[in-house]
């Protein structure tokens, strides 16, 4: 059943991995959200029911599930997007699992050095996001050369670092219905662009209507 099972590695991306989640509810997909961060970010913003623990449980949060289990080959039959948190925490078998791996860092050295130590993977689909860019030498290319990683041109994203786009990634943390509608153009390009890539056949129409759904936070 399964047709993207998608591993981000390196600094926290909790709010890319929940804007992706709520497109994708809407135009139908069943997704499936884990943490095995060492930063519990993105669990800190999934609010957990009473009596219920997420280390044990499978979470319904807003008709998108979500856990820190340990992953089980079960889930591949019964969801169509998984959604794999890794942070810093490189899990091998379950990174093979992977078809899609997104490598994340922004410009801060020891952030460059820790995902350059994590195992490059060579097979299957990758990108590359650089967050929080400012004006000066370490630029994409630079930054590439530094992590000794290998990416095509299209897949090498770089974000500059925006106010109201920390706004929002803060926010998230606190509101249970959350909006993204006025991020950057850049990280609302790239959501599509990646949603593009996850489902090539998709209808423009159909991803500009469930975009527009999740931002509005439905």
């Amino acid at each position: 059943m399964v047709s993207n099972v998608i591993g981000f590695i390196g600094i926290d991306n909790y709010d890319i991995i929940l804007y992706l989640s709520r497109i994708l509810n809407t135009i139908g997909k069943k997704v499936l959200i884990i943490d095995y961060s060492y930063t519990d970010a993105l669990t800190t913003c999934i609010p957990v029911p009473e009596g219920l623990n997420v280390y044990d449980d499978i979470i319904d949060y807003r008709d998108v599930d979500y856990t820190k289990k340990c992953f089980e080959e079960d889930y591949l039959n019964e969801y169509d997007d998984i959604l794999i948190n890794f942070g810093f925490h490189y899990i091998e078998h379950v990174a093979a699992v992977c078809n899609y791996i997104i490598y994340s860092t922004d410009l801060q050295k020891h952030n460059i050095d820790s995902l350059r130590s994590i195992p490059f993977i060579r097979d299957g689909k990758k990108q590359l996001i650089i967050r929080d860019m400012v004006d000066s030498k370490i630029n994409p290319t630079y930054i590439i050369d530094l992590l000794q990683m290998e990416f095509l041109k299209d897949d090498v994203y770089g974000f500059e670092l925006d106010a109201l786009d920390m706004k929002y990634k803060i926010l998230i943390q606190y509101d249970t219905i959350f909006e993204f509608k006025r991020i950057t153009k850049y990280l609302k390009s790239y959501l599509t662009d990646t949603l593009k890539k996850l489902y090539p056949n998709i209808a423009h129409k159909e991803l500009r209507e469930a975009l527009k759904k999740a931002e509005r936070g439905n």
